[in-house]
C-alpha cells in the first residue's frame, strides 16, 4: 500500500518539475511578446491554459494523498474508540468484583 503511495508522490512531484519548467518557458515566451517578440497570442493563451491544467492535476493529487491519509486516520480513530469501549468494560467488571469481594470481607 505504501508502494502505491510512493507512486502517487513521485508522480506529483514529476508534474511539479514539468509545471515549473513549462511556466518558466512560458513567462520567457510571454516577456518576449511584451517586448516585441515570438508568439502569437493563441499560443500563449494555450500555453496558459495548459499550465492551468497541470496544476488542476497536482492538486487533485495531493486531494487524493490527503483523502487516503484521513481514511487511515479515520479507521484509527475507529480502533482506539473500540480499545476504549473494551476498557471501560473492563473497568466496570473489575469494579464489580471489587465490590463483590469487598462485601463478602465485610460480612
Amino acid at each position: 500500500m505504501e508502494n502505491k503511495g510512493q507512486k502517487i508522490n513521485v508522480f506529483n512531484i514529476i508534474l511539479l518539475i514539468l509545471l515549473i519548467l513549462f511556466s518558466s518557458f512560458v513567462i520567457y515566451q510571454i516577456l518576449r511578446k511584451i517586448f516585441g517578440g515570438s508568439w502569437t497570442t493563441e499560443s500563449i493563451l494555450t500555453s496558459l491554459s495548459i499550465i492551468i491544467i497541470t496544476s488542476i492535476l497536482i492538486v487533485a493529487g495531493f486531494l487524493i494523498n490527503l483523502a487516503r491519509t484521513i481514511g487511515k486516520l479515520e479507521s484509527n480513530v475507529e480502533n482506539i474508540k473500540e480499545s476504549f469501549i473494551h476498557l471501560a468494560t473492563d473497568f466496570k467488571d473489575l469494579a464489580k468484583d471489587f465490590k463483590e469481594h469487598l462485601s463478602k470481607n465485610r460480612r
